[in-house]
């Protein structure tokens, strides 16, 4: 029985190894994947889109760029920006702190055995009252919306999920960046991958009538098919990764809810249902309350700026349930 527990530990400590590795090689390749892109639509998807319009291809040109500069900025804030965890909070919050517990049960047995204890699962739902749980790997106070992360090895605060594209966990203090990065990243590919599509159906015409050559394109230049092929395949496949990652977001977004605590929302939603119950999210204080939680305003003209100054995160010891943004 040991020797099993040692074999599983080592295979856990390995992978765990192996993704914080893993992510170095994947923010390389998302810089390469950005710097091509961007080469790939300004002087060869759009120039060979558009032939007609030297003014639509600059405002074209434009849009894509701006887009781009939002996309670089956002990730580059993603990774140098750390998501935030107990360790890094003042020491006037912890002299409100009164008890400290361990966490025997798991979250999904936790939240049950809270809705148990009152018919008012709103004013349960997490340890309040100044009563905080202690992280059992690390150590670390352990406050509401916080959960461990094996991969960066300690508590991450209002932890939504390690992302290995960004080398650590999107967190409290970088989530906005990393919805933001995603958001531009799916307009961005949208762009280049309409403007390469209608490049794609040119070549395809071209093949089908036995003409070797049409006004912008040339099949007798491989390498120039091979490129806008890779630049196709590519910019289709991120809009698609990126387009369903930022609907999931933006929908985490409006109702105040991490990836982790969807699904364990999902999990106590269908356990309440079976017994007559239903359930409501305790963080969902409304759509623009939960914007500006997050993004730091809920001006929509305003969140198109990535650079535009926000309110400094901080946890509010009056309100236990809340990490106020």
């Amino acid at each position: 029985m040991s020797c099993c527990e040692g074999c599983i530990t080592t295979s856990i400590k390995s992978f765990e190894l192996f993704a914080r590795c893993l992510g170095i090689f994947l923010i390389a390749f998302v810089w390469f994947m950005i710097i091509f892109l961007s080469l790939s639509g300004v002087f060869l998807i759009f120039p060979l889109s558009i032939t007609d319009s030297s003014q639509w291809l600059f405002m074209c040109r434009t849009i894509f760029l701006f887009s781009t500069v939002n996309v670089v900025y956002n990730y580059y804030f993603c990774i140098s920006t750390d998501p935030g965890s107990p360790s890094s909070i003042d020491g006037d919050f912890r002299e409100g702190i009164d008890n400290v517990i361990e966490n025997e049960l798991g979250d999904e047995n936790r939240c049950i055995m809270l809705m148990e204890e009152s018919n008012n699962c709103r004013d349960n739902i997490g340890i309040s009252h100044g009563i905080y749980r202690k992280c059992k790997k690390c150590g670390s106070i352990k406050l509401p919306r916080t959960h461990h992360c094996s991969v960066c090895r300690r508590c991450i605060l209002k932890m939504d999920h390690h992302c290995p594209w960004i080398g650590q966990c999107v967190g409290l203090q970088n989530q906005r960046y990393f919805i933001l990065f995603i958001s531009w990243s799916f307009i961005s590919c949208l762009l280049i991958s309409l403007f390469a599509m209608s490049i794609l159906f040119e070549i395809f015409g071209v093949m089908i009538s036995g003409n070797m050559s049409s006004n912008s394109i040339t099949l007798n230049d491989p390498i120039l098919i091979q490129c806008i092929f890779f630049s196709s395949v590519v910019s289709l496949s991120f809009t698609l990764g990126t387009g369903l990652l930022s609907c999931f977001h933006i929908y985490l977004l409006l109702t105040n809810q991490s990836t982790i605590e969807y699904r364990q929302n999902s999990f106590l939603r269908n356990y309440l249902e079976k017994r007559g119950k239903t359930w409501e999210n305790p963080y969902d204080l409304g759509i623009k309350e939960n914007i500006r939680q997050v993004m730091g305003t809920n001006n929509f003209p305003l969140l198109l700026f990535s650079c535009f100054p926000t309110q400094s995160k901080s946890v509010d010891i009056s309100t236990p349930l809340d990490i106020i943004v």
